[in-house]
């Protein structure tokens, strides 16, 4: 029965001042048994979700700096193997002059310029006399670093818009881009400048070079690297 079942307990009304802790506290007031947020709090859960927004904007922001600059880097790292596996495939590893690829190129560009505005040219082959004996005598690590103090005297010779190049063993050329009638005097040049001998591995070497010009012959037009004249200077100084 109705009557039978237990009274439900009392509630104590809420103390006011204990409301009045709490709406201090917290910020809120109890009205019709509803929680209501009063200004002041929200007012500061705006401004807490406001920096927060702020935070991730400057990480998302930061997240992105880091990452142009992490690309940025990987672009010069790659345009540098690039540059460094051009110059390997057309630089003598030993010399580090032009190959006979790069040559070849310098060359024909050369011919090219002739051909289409005039331009003077001339090509000048170098041979080092006796280089095996050097080799038989001392080593292959003496004849290697004779090779790279002639490269050095070479390139001293001409100027630095001219190509000089190792073709392989002891056998150099250079393509010179001046009037092909200097040809003679950068041969004598060259001359000169391998006459002193070499101080390799604690060796003095004497060497002695010849060198060839190679240029257009003067009346011809249409000029072809077989269409060339050759000359030799010779010069022995051991």
């Amino acid at each position: 029965h109705v009557d039978d079942l237990p009274a439900a307990p009392e509630v104590p009304a809420p103390d006011p001042d204990t409301l009045l802790q709490r709406q201090i506290a917290f910020g809120y007031t109890f009205e019709d048994e509803r929680v209501t947020l009063t200004p002041m709090a929200r007012d500061g859960i705006d401004a807490v979700e406001t920096v927060l927004t702020w935070i991730v904007l400057v990480l998302v922001l930061a997240r992105q700096v880091v990452t142009l600059l992490e690309n940025a880097a990987l672009l010069d790292r790659l345009s540098a193997s690039q540059a460094e596996l051009s110059h390997q495939a057309h630089h003598d590893p030993l010399t580090g002059l032009a190959n006979r690829a790069l040559f070849s190129t310098r060359l024909e560009e050369a011919i090219e310029r002739h051909r289409r505005l005039g331009e003077g040219f001339a090509v000048l082959v170098i041979d080092l006399d006796d280089f095996k004996a050097v080799n038989d005598a001392f080593g292959h690590a003496a004849g290697d670093h004779l090779l790279y103090a002639v490269a050095q005297r070479l390139r001293g010779a001409v100027r630095s818009i001219d190509t000089v190049a190792r073709l392989g063993g002891d056998e150099f050329a250079i393509v010179l881009v001046e009037p092909a009638e200097a040809a003679g005097s950068a041969a004598q040049r060259i001359l000169a400048a391998l006459s002193p001998p070499f101080s390799v591995v604690g060796h003095t070497i004497p060497l002695g070079a010849s060198v060839g010009v190679v240029e257009p012959w003067p009346e011809e037009a249409g000029v072809t690297p077989d269409v060339i004249q050759v000359t030799y200077f010779s010069s022995d100084v051991r």
